[in-house]
């Protein structure tokens, strides 16, 4: 029986998305029994671009060129199923790009906050695609959307075993920080660093002129540094020795970067009482990530990320639920519920090899 041909859209439009994901989102359809080709554009990328290994994805450097790229692929390889994935609602404007009568599907991506507007890409938003599992993406909510996106999140764990990148222990913020979640979030790193004086904090971003005077207020100008942004496997090693792994912003966030903190064993703290951090916050707790209550105020926090950095029994206990939770969105476990959804064969052993 051949397989059905499948185009993945990949938008790199949430914070923490890069081109990895498109590759592991790409071997999971493969292993649903599809012929994958697919293409990752990135809103802002560096120049030139990258093809990754295994079932065929290029990235693109820019959605006009991506554009392009999918219409000339649509002519040559005619796929019977188009998968747009996106933080953006209903596969953003990459919906206008898909003929009437192909079969697509969303693919949610990443958490956005309510009360920032989506990225656009230059052109004309086309009716939204149904959600990837069922529902409809016209009538579902930023809830429910970053509920499916952590629920069909993908990860592909390290290559190799990696050294750690920093000498001693420190809390680990993996985006750029933005927003009041970010300064509680500091607010909450100076009151524990306060008793703990080897514990430094590691934003993976260019230095923020707004949030480097905020440290210098709070104390800590000589324990939180700007290292620069890191590329997958530099973050995998950065995760992997954390003490914590600190959600601190309100730009959209990729729920994948969720799901590898815990696959390398790093505890997830949210900070916020509302937005995606809320959102990230009770479906830990649903799906028994978590331990601790949400709470408002930079006390609460505080209090939070020493019990992380204490890791007493119960810490090691809720890493271990981490990372049995993260094992659950690797490719191949990810690819039974895709072939479900997607009405395709699950490939054979030989032919996902």
């Amino acid at each position: 029986m051949s397989q059905r041909r499948a185009l993945l859209i990949e938008l790199l439009d949430a914070a923490g998305a890069d081109l990895p994901d498109a590759r592991a989102r790409a071997r999971a359809l493969h292993g649903a029994g599809l012929a994958v080709r697919g293409v990752a554009i990135g809103l802002h990328p560096p120049p030139g671009a990258r093809v990754s290994p295994g079932p065929s994805v290029v990235e693109c450097a820019s959605p006009a060129e991506g554009r392009k790229w999918v219409r000339d692929t649509l002519a040559r390889f005619h796929p019977e199923v188009v998968i747009v994935a996106s933080t953006a609602r209903g596969g953003g404007a990459a919906a206008s790009w898909i003929p009437r009568g192909v079969p697509a599907w969303w693919w949610p991506t990443g958490l956005r906050s309510s009360s920032r507007k989506e990225a656009r890409l230059p052109w004309p938003r086309a009716r939204r695609l149904p959600l990837l599992g069922g529902g409809h993406a016209g009538r579902s909510s930023v809830e429910s959307d970053s509920s499916a996106a952590l629920e069909w999140s993908v990860i592909e764990g390290a290559k190799r075993r990696l050294l750690a990148l920093w000498d001693g222990d420190y809390v680990l913020f993996p985006t750029a920080l933005s927003g009041r979640s970010a300064a509680e979030a500091l607010r909450a790193f100076a009151t524990v660093a306060r008793d703990r004086d080897g514990l430094d904090g590691v934003v993976l971003a260019h230095p923020q002129p707004e949030f480097m005077r905020l440290r210098r207020q709070l104390g800590i100008g000589t324990r939180l540094h700007f290292v620069g942004a890191a590329p997958r496997e530099a973050e995998y090693a950065w995760l992997g020795a954390a003490a914590a792994t600190v959600l601190a912003g309100d730009a959209p966030i990729s729920a994948g970067l969720v799901l590898r903190a815990l696959a390398c064993g790093s505890p997830v703290l949210p900070i916020g009482s509302r937005g995606h951090a809320a959102r990230v916050r009770a479906w830990l707790e649903k799906q028994h990530g978590r331990a601790l209550p949400a709470g408002e105020g930079h006390a609460r926090p505080a209090a939070e990320l020493e019990w992380w950095v204490a890791r007493g029994a119960a810490v090691g206990e809720a890493i271990g639920r981490g990372r049995a939770l993260a094992a659950r969105h690797e490719p191949e476990a990810l690819a039974a519920r895709l072939a479900d959804a997607l009405g395709a064969r699950p490939a054979t052993a030989r032919e996902a090899a």
